[in-house]
């Protein structure tokens, strides 16, 4: 079972996913081996709860995981959002790896993730992911090729990781072989819309807004057929909310996070497990935050 999770504008009827299996999860000396191709259409349903969230699952006969190729579109056929993503048939939950901390305490394991105390430790979960590892180096895993079609007659589009999380800055925008899109200052991007009012193939964009995970961008001029753009994107990983939400990040690195955080919350010796956390992300801290339990990075 695959889940597919997509972040999108609320109220789009007919959404639709193509999956495809590109490659097998299985690894024989230094190259990954072609697994058999399938493809999978499903309808996307809108989440009633979190407005413009839609989701499926695509069933794939037994899987040892491996990568997939996912395609939204349109009930039009329009492709919102293609990318690449990493399937992996076993992955370790968080509230696996808060029952593995609490051993690691001596502590009773929790049997939910709604306890008090995995609740505390799903704090440090998130603290770790989005404030330290996201904000101050640059994950694989954050890495996003994806594609989209840009239409006749619209100018807005809206980027969004397929499997959760938010974009968090686009690296570049092209069309085939074509020079990048120019991203514009809004000041700038204004002035030349309004002195170019006639559509074409886009060459410049500007960050639009936000609409919850969906990050909206404009481009110009507006396009007057349909041009398929490919996008280098950094996301962002979704907040772990659920006991069966994975992380999206290095775990080993974030259970020393957590140990680090775990040993300051407990008043315990926390400097090897803090020494050893800032070794894998790369970074050093200038001052250890004692009021605000935080670090501070130089």
């Amino acid at each position: 079972m695959y889940p597919i999770t997509y972040n999108g504008i609320e109220g789009q009827a007919g959404l639709f996913a193509k999956v495809m299996r590109k490659l097998d999860g299985k690894f024989w000396g230094f190259g990954w081996v072609a697994g058999q191709a399938q493809q999978i259409v499903l309808n996307l349903a809108e989440d009633a709860a979190v407005p413009g969230q839609y989701t499926g699952n695509a069933d794939f006969n037994a899987s040892n995981g491996g990568v997939y190729v996912v395609s939204v579109f349109t009930a039009g056929g329009v492709l919102l959002m293609e990318t690449e993503c990493l399937y992996r048939s076993r992955q370790q939950t968080i509230l696996e790896t808060i029952k593995e901390l609490q051993r690691w305490l001596r502590l009773p394991e929790a049997g939910v993730i709604a306890e008090g105390h995995a609740q505390l430790l799903l704090g440090f979960a998130n603290e770790v992911q989005l404030d330290y590892m996201a904000d101050y180096a640059v994950w694989d895993e954050m890495k996003l090729q994806a594609a989209f079609d840009a239409v006749a007659g619209l100018s807005i589009y809206a980027l969004s990781p397929i499997q959760g999380g938010k974009v968090d800055m686009v690296g570049e925008l092209r069309i085939s072989d074509h020079q990048p899109l120019t991203k514009l200052p809004d000041v700038d991007f204004r002035a030349y819309v309004k002195a170019n009012q006639s559509q074409g193939e886009p060459i410049y964009y500007r960050h639009y807004g936000r609409a919850g995970a969906v990050l909206l961008i404009e481009v110009a001029p507006t396009p007057d057929i349909t041009y398929r753009i490919d996008a280098n994107l950094l996301q962002k990983p979704a907040k772990l909310v659920n006991g069966e939400d994975v992380p999206l990040l290095d775990q080993d690195t974030i259970i020393l996070g957590m140990k680090y955080l775990a040993r300051k919350d407990q008043g315990e010796e926390y400097m090897p497990e803090l020494e050893t956390f800032q070794a894998k992300i790369g970074l050093k801290t200038s001052n250890i935050g004692e009021d605000d339990g935080g670090i501070d990075f130089l």
